[in-house]
């Protein structure tokens, strides 16, 4: 076999690392073809193998198309060497010879019957990480008619490993972490509350479905061309770019979670809305650098709350009856009362009490009972201070 030069192998480190950019969404695929032109790979994959399902999800692959569907499906609870690859552990090195000889191999129906056919006759596979009940590994094969792979080629293998590892560990973290804001976004929408989020230089990180009414001609907020946010009324945009600076550019100020609020007004009104702003310090993925935002809450006395049944609604996703039967029962009313109240059977009300406390992520009425009065404590605060 050709000889895998060393400038090479540097060469796919740093292919490896340009792999988990969020800039390149094909950046997996791109890793894994150069890794099996480098090894003169024939079918193989980058995947996660999830042990409790017995499954495999690809990130990349070179395999025929529907090749992983029928892997899924029969190949692998046929594979002769199944459980020496689920139990291997990262950092660890598969070779199929190790485990069966070829001349086995080659009479074993699994072989004849299925990967004869594809070329995939010489294995190699190496755990790169586990991560809860999945296992991140990749895989390299050649057919019968190539040499197995030789000494320097797994030498090569074994000095990739430990960057696919850490390249592996950061993409999950990236993933982790937009995932988490999307699922933060996401609930932001929900809120009736209008909420608007700036990092440190004032430019708008994020805004709620409810915070929209409050941009443009008739709200309190324009924003700028890069994104910056400022006052409808232009005199009061230092002042609030002041009070965004200075939450944000000041631990101790965050650290303590106070703020400040501003009363601001339309071009078209003078009617007052008042905005507090207040300190929100994420740990950003380098764990040494702190990412500060304000978080700008949104009270205008003429919006009217939405009722605690569209809250419920809304925001925990209930249905109409199921939120119209939590309030009912966090008004003091048993089961069979709700029930002749609505004209509903005994069942149908208890049907919708158990969505209603998954929903709500608790596990008897009495605490459904006590969260929905809880929200409403926290309805009523907000109305008096209206």
């Amino acid at each position: 076999m050709p000889r895998i030069e060393q400038n090479k192998i540097e060469r796919m480190i740093g292919g490896i690392y340009e792999s988990v950019s969020i800039h390149r969404p094909d950046g997996w695929d791109t890793c894994y073809r150069e890794l099996s032109r480098m090894l003169s790979s024939g079918p193989g994959s980058l995947h996660f193998f999830r042990r409790r399902q017995g499954r495999f999800d690809v990130l990349a692959d070179t395999n025929e198309a529907g090749f992983i569907e029928d892997f899924n499906s029969k190949y692998f609870e046929m594979m002769p060497y199944k459980n020496e690859i689920a139990r291997l552990r990262p950092g660890q090195i598969f070779l199929r010879s190790n485990v069966i000889s070829d001349a086995e191999y080659r009479e074993h129906e699994f072989y004849r019957e299925h990967f004869r056919r594809m070329g995939i006759f010489h294995i190699a596979h190496v755990c790169l990480i586990e991560t809860g009940d999945a296992a991140a590994g990749i895989t390299f094969t050649r057919p019968e008619t190539m040499r197995p792979f030789s000494a320097e080629e797994l030498e090569a293998l074994k000095i990739l490993t430990p960057h696919l590892q850490r390249a592996m560990s950061i993409s999950i973290e990236i993933a982790g972490t937009i995932e988490r804001e999307r699922m933060l976004t996401t609930s932001l929408d929900k809120l009736a509350q209008p909420i608007v989020i700036a990092d440190s230089a004032g430019k708008l990180y994020h805004r709620n479905d409810a915070a929209e009414p409050y941009f443009g001609e008739d709200g309190v907020f324009t924003l700028g061309g890069s994104g910056l946010i400022t006052c409808s009324r232009t005199e009061r945009t230092s002042e609030l770019r002041s009070l965004i600076e200075g939450i944000t550019n000041f631990p101790e100020i965050a650290a303590r979670g106070v703020g400040g609020v501003i009363n601001l007004r339309t071009r078209l009104s003078d009617r007052p809305i008042a905005v507090l702003v207040s300190p929100q310090v994420e740990a950003a993925t380098n764990t040494w650098q702190k990412q500060r935002y304000a978080t700008m809450f949104i009270s205008d006395p003429t919006r009217p709350l939405p009722s605690l049944n569209e809250d419920l609604m809304v925001v925990y996703g209930m249905t109409k009856r199921e939120a119209e039967i939590s309030v009912l029962l966090a008004d003091g009313l048993a089961v069979n009362d709700v029930s002749d109240l609505l004209q509903l059977s005994r069942h149908t009300v208890r049907t919708h009490l158990k969505r209603a406390l998954q929903k709500t992520g608790t596990n008897r009425q009495a605490n459904l009972v006590k969260f929905v009065l809880g929200l409403a404590g926290v309805r009523f605060e907000q109305s008096e201070k209206r």
